[in-house]
């Protein structure tokens, strides 16, 4: 199974007073990312593993099941390293093909390709089905980088830990049943 989380920026307690987040959400995505993954799933981090200080987190992230792929964000700066020591494949964007079934008999060619990123990203091919990205948090769409909101198109879809429980989400449960948010007009709607 394929799982998708992102900004789960561990330790970073100031999350607390501009999302919302409980003050134990730290350990309520740890528990959530222990029941719910397999150590035989995928799971993509689209990016802010974490605030904190390098040592601090690594017996924690270590721990954590499955195939971890880290979609690098802007609070990821440690060395690539330290990341791959914690277990986790490293990128700065990734591509990824997912079956599309939803309507159709015969299913055996199709598929959305996924551009998985922390920022939403340009999309200028018609070979992309959507970028979905994390980044913007539950926050008013008046706190977004301009420059980001001006990449925003029909094609991105944002993933919210904090619209999401603080679990991670099935990749094509998502896309599927358009659980993310789908368009800027929406988007600014609900975080006016």
């Amino acid at each position: 199974m394929e799982w998708l989380i992102t900004d789960t920026h561990f330790n970073h307690d100031i999350l607390t007073k501009y999302c919302g987040r409980p003050p134990n959400f730290t350990e309520l995505i740890i528990d959530n990312w222990k029941r719910m993954v397999k150590p035989e799933d995928t799971i993509y981090h689209l990016g802010d593993l974490g605030f904190y200080k390098k040592k601090e987190p690594a017996h924690i992230i270590k721990d954590l099941p499955g195939t971890k792929i880290l979609i690098l964000g802007n609070h990821d700066r440690f060395p690539l390293a330290w990341y791959m020591d914690c277990g986790f494949l490293v990128m700065d964007t990734a591509v990824v093909r997912v079956k599309y079934t939803k309507g159709i008999d015969n299913p055996r060619n199709n598929y959305y390709k996924v551009l998985l990123s922390h920022e939403p990203k340009l999309i200028d091919t018609d070979l992309i089905t959507c970028n979905v990205h994390g980044h913007f948090h539950n926050i008013t769409s008046k706190r977004w980088e301009g420059e980001l909101v001006n990449r925003l198109t029909m094609k991105h879809r944002l993933l919210s830990l904090e619209d999401q429980d603080y679990k991670p989400i099935k990749f094509g449960w998502a896309l599927y049943n358009e659980v993310l948010p789908m368009t800027i007009t929406k988007l600014s709607e609900r975080y006016k």
